[in-house]
C-alpha cells in the first residue's frame, strides 16, 4: 500500500532536509555537484544538483514535495517512471529518500 510506504504528514524543514540530500548525493550520486541552493522567509527552499548533462531539482514550498529531473536536455517525468511517486506530498525525510533513490534508479538505468 503506498500509504504505508510514505509519510505525508510531517514536512522536515529547510536545513533538516538539505542535509539529508546532500549527503545521499555525496554517497549515492557522487558525479553530480551542487550548482543552486535556496530558503526563502516564506517558506520556500530549494536544491540543485547538476553533471553529465543532468540537473536535479527538489525543492519545497511550505512542505510541499516537488521535484524535477532533465537528461540530456530532455525533462523526464518521474512518476511516468516510479508510479508510486505520486502518492508523495510533503518533503518527509521517508518521501524524500524515496524520490532519491527514485532518480537513482533513473540514472542508473539511463
Amino acid at each position: 500500500m503506498p500509504e504505508d510506504l510514505f509519510d505525508n504528514k510531517y514536512a522536515m524543514d529547510f536545513e533538516e532536509a538539505v542535509v539529508f540530500i546532500k549527503n545521499y548525493f555525496e554517497k549515492s550520486l557522487k558525479p553530480f555537484s551542487l550548482s543552486e541552493e535556496y530558503n526563502r522567509a516564506s517558506g520556500y527552499w530549494g536544491i540543485k544538483y547538476s553533471g553529465n548533462n543532468t540537473v536535479i531539482f527538489i525543492s519545497s514550498g511550505r512542505g510541499y514535495l516537488e521535484h524535477e529531473v532533465i537528461l540530456d536536455g530532455k525533462k523526464y517525468l518521474l512518476t511516468d517512471f516510479e508510479k508510486k511517486l505520486a502518492h508523495i506530498k510533503v518533503a518527509s525525510k521517508k518521501n524524500i529518500l524515496f524520490l532519491l533513490e527514485t532518480i537513482k534508479k533513473l540514472i542508473d538505468t539511463y
